[in-house]
């Protein structure tokens, strides 16, 4: 089923003279963030208590 799908949607872009980019099916360059910042912003804001967003923002700046 998926090959007919895409064969219509591969017809339906040249149809329209649209341009098809290619790209890796997954990422093979993995943000830095995944890896350290976000254990990282746990860490120090946890026991935390915040009133609002704007709150939580202002100290993930500081950190």
């Amino acid at each position: 089923m998926s090959i007919c799908n895409g064969r219509k949607v591969t017809d339906e872009f040249d149809n329209r003279r649209l341009q098809r980019v290619a790209h890796p099916p997954y990422s093979t360059d993995p943000s830095p963030c995944d890896f350290w910042v976000f254990g990282m912003l746990k860490q120090k804001m946890k026991d935390c208590e915040f009133s609002g967003v704007e709150e939580i923002m202002n100290a993930m700046q500081e950190i």
